[in-house]
C-alpha cells in the first residue's frame, strides 16, 4: 500500500509536472516559505529516487509484450506495470530485494 502511494506521488512530481511548482512566487508568511521549499525538496528527492532506481536491468519480455520476473520468472502483473511501468520483478521479488538493499544499508554495504 504504502509503494503505491510512494510511487503516485513520484509520478504527480515527474519531470513533466515540475512545472506547478511555483517558485516565483513571493512568499512572506515562513509557514508558506516552509512549505514550499519542502514541496521543492521532496520533489527533487523523489526525481533522484527515480532516477537512481530507473530499471538498469533489461525486462524479459516475450512476443506479446507480456513481462517476466528477472528473479522467479512469473509474470508481472497488469497492476504491477501500471503502477511501476520499468519493473523487471513480481511484486514479492521486489519486495524481497529492496528488503536486502536496506538490510545491506543498516550494515553499510552499498551493493546494487
Amino acid at each position: 500500500m504504502m509503494t503505491t502511494i510512494f510511487i503516485m506521488v513520484i509520478d504527480y512530481y515527474s519531470e513533466q509536472n515540475m512545472e506547478e511548482l511555483d517558485l516565483s512566487e513571493n512568499l512572506t508568511d515562513p509557514s508558506d516559505i516552509a512549505a514550499r521549499n519542502e514541496m521543492l525538496s521532496r520533489a527533487q528527492m523523489l526525481q533522484r529516487h527515480t532516477a537512481l532506481n530507473a530499471s538498469q536491468e533489461d525486462p524479459d519480455e516475450d512476443a506479446q509484450g507480456n513481462r517476466y520476473c528477472l528473479d522467479c520468472a512469473d509474470k508481472i502483473s497488469a497492476d504491477r506495470r501500471q503502477a511501476v511501468p520499468t519493473a523487471v520483478r513480481c511484486t514479492p521479488c521486489a519486495s524481497r530485494k529492496e528488503a536486502e538493499r536496506m538490510a545491506q544499508k543498516r550494515q553499510g554495504i552499498h551493493h546494487a
